[in-house]
């Protein structure tokens, strides 16, 4: 299977038969649960100016592209949350995706600057996007977002709910700093043994990767074994090590040999490719993709 729309292309991850649009609808409850939170949301990030910010400028043009996490690869950031409540009791309601796919950030853009067009790391997940300060006086439309081909301008209080395995990017060109409040949360059409497949594979993902880390530095370089007897051996080992459930389809993980599993530009390879619905998957290791970091807007 492949995502629904060619013009996807996530780069870790992908499940097939899930709705596919650059933008979704938000839900009109959690419309009204972040227009209620806002002021309390801006008030908290206005007084955590002293915490230090991730610089991305390598993924930007023009200035700087600033994040402050709440929740990287999963796993909440104590620190930060203690600092903003109310941000904090605000995510804690949302479906998030709570598997190392998923993201909590504020995300400020300087003034001039763009994010370059990039793909996400998977369609099991939409990103949510709060904006609190869009930096422009007018409508908003030197403010804006592009999700595959589709243009929405950024308006305070006005969530966004987009697809980012569309490729996407981000225009700033108003006078002050963009600044939005991102977060991950699953794909409405999941259903709970779908996430809860989902997440078994990522954890065996990081558990494959964390047991590369421990191997001697030589054997991270190995050439890649073309001997057809040997490749399959290696495949009925991994089926009978890493089976999900009791099925006999085969999906390979690319899983990155250091730093976060965080594959959010393209990495070597195709991505994962599981089933929407009612079918086992087993995982694989087949190693070689490059460290990558989370870069959506």
């Amino acid at each position: 299977g492949t995502p629904a729309d060619p013009r996807q292309r996530p780069t870790f991850l992908a499940v097939a038969a899930l709705r596919a649009q650059p933008f979704h609808q938000v839900p009109p409850q959690l419309a009204r649960l972040m227009a209620e939170s806002l002021l309390p949301i801006q008030r908290e990030l206005e007084s955590m100016r002293d915490l230090p910010r991730r610089s991305l400028r390598s993924h930007a043009r023009g200035g700087d592209w600033a994040q402050l996490y709440l929740i990287e690869e999963g796993r909440w950031n104590a620190d930060v949350c203690a600092r903003c409540p109310t941000t904090t009791a605000l995510l804690q309601q949302l479906p998030l995706c709570d598997c190392a796919l998923g993201y909590a950030y504020f995300s400020t853009l300087e003034p001039g600057a763009s994010i370059r067009p990039h793909y996400g790391a998977s369609n099991v997940k939409l990103r949510l996007q709060l904006p609190l300060d869009v930096g422009v006086d007018d409508d908003g439309s030197r403010c804006e977002i592009v999700v595959g081909g589709e243009r929405r301008s950024y308006r305070e209080g006005r969530p966004l709910l987009l697809d980012d395995t569309y490729l996407h990017e981000v225009q700033h060109n108003g006078a002050q700093p963009r600044t939005v409040l991102l977060c991950d949360i699953w794909h409405p059409e999941l259903t709970p043994v779908n996430i809860a497949r989902i997440r078994s594979s990522i954890a065996l993902a990081t558990a494959g990767r964390a047991q590369q880390q421990q191997q001697p530095h030589h054997q991270h370089h190995r050439p890649t074994n073309n001997n057809n007897t040997d490749n399959n051996n290696n495949k009925s080992n991994n089926k009978s090590n890493n089976n999900i459930g009791s099925g006999d389809e085969d999906v390979s993980v690319k899983l990155p040999r250091s730093g976060p599993l965080s594959p959010e530009s393209s990495p070597n390879g195709s991505p994962v490719v599981l089933p929407a619905e009612g079918r086992d998957v087993n995982v694989t290791d087949n190693s070689g993709v490059e460290n990558v970091t989370d870069n959506s807007g």
